[in-house]
C-alpha cells in the first residue's frame, strides 16, 4: 500500500519541483545569454529618439563596425577571466603567472572600454543637442541608483601617499 502512495505522489513531487523552477527563473529575469548587450540596450534607447533615416543609418552603421571588435574583446576577456579563476583554484599558484594573467586582464578591459567609449563619442558626434539630452537622463538615472550590496562607497584610508596603500 505503501509504495502505491509513493507512485502516485510522484507526479506531485515532479510538478511542484518543476514549478519551482519556472518561477525561480521569473523571478530573476532571462539567462544571462539572453539579454541584451550594451549595444543592443543603446541600439533599442536611439530607436527611441526618433532619428531622421541619415543619421539613423550612420549611427547604426558606427554601431555595426564596432560590434565584431567588441564582441571579440569580450570573449577574450571573458577567457581570460576563466584561466585566472583555473590557476587560483589550485593549491600553489604561480605568482608570476597568476600577476600576468591579471595584467592581461587588465589590458583587455582596458581595449574594450575603449572601444567602447570610441564608439559611443562617434554616434554622440552624429547626434543634436537636444537628441544627445534624452538619452541623458536615463544614464544619470542609472547612476544614481545604489552600487551592489549597501549602497555606499568605502571611504578612502587618510594616510594614503603617493596612491600606495598600508599594507
Amino acid at each position: 500500500m505503501q509504495r502505491i502512495e509513493i507512485l502516485a505522489s510522484l507526479p506531485a513531487v515532479a510538478l511542484s519541483l518543476l514549478l519551482g523552477a519556472v518561477s525561480a527563473q521569473a523571478v530573476s529575469g532571462p539567462p544571462a545569454a539572453l539579454r541584451a548587450d550594451p549595444a543592443e540596450r543603446l541600439e533599442n534607447r536611439l530607436l527611441l529618439l526618433g532619428l531622421d533615416d541619415e543619421t539613423r543609418k550612420q549611427v547604426f552603421a558606427i554601431l555595426d563596425g564596432a560590434r565584431p571588435e567588441v564582441r571579440e574583446l569580450r570573449l577574450k576577456l571573458r577567457n581570460s577571466q576563466q584561466t585566472l579563476t583555473e590557476l587560483m583554484r589550485k593549491d600553489e599558484p604561480a605568482e608570476a603567472t597568476v600577476l600576468g594573467q591579471i595584467d592581461e586582464i587588465g589590458q583587455l578591459t582596458t581595449e574594450l572600454r575603449k572601444k567602447e567609449l570610441a564608439t559611443w563619442l562617434g554616434i554622440r558626434a552624429k547626434l543634436n543637442p537636444e537628441q544627445r539630452a534624452k538619452l541623458r537622463p536615463e544614464r544619470r538615472a542609472r547612476a544614481d541608483k545604489p552600487e551592489r550590496g549597501c549602497g555606499k562607497k568605502a571611504p578612502l584610508p587618510r594616510n594614503i601617499s603617493l596612491g600606495i596603500l598600508p599594507l
